[in-house]
């Protein structure tokens, strides 16, 4: 699934980092938006909050996915 996931996210305009294979960053003139997949969750964060529902709106047509809203935790500490 990872790499029908990033395959996915590349045709959605994402771009893998060179560092990090599990980040993708998408680019525009009016919005940066950062995807990290870890194990079984997807964080989505950027620069515009309707770009953002749009890519979870686009990610649901492909993937049975369940959007938890907005992110308070990360790496439980």
């Amino acid at each position: 699934m990872v790499f029908h996931l990033a395959a996915v996210l590349i045709q959605f305009g994402f771009v893998g980092s060179k560092t990090d294979l599990s980040l993708f960053v998408h680019t525009d003139t009016s919005s940066i938006i950062y995807i990290l997949i870890y194990v079984d969750d997807i964080i989505i964060t950027g620069s515009n909050d309707v770009v953002i529902i749009d890519i979870i709106q686009r990610l649901h047509k492909e993937f049975v996915i369940t959007d938890h809203g907005p992110l308070s935790f990360f790496l439980r500490h």
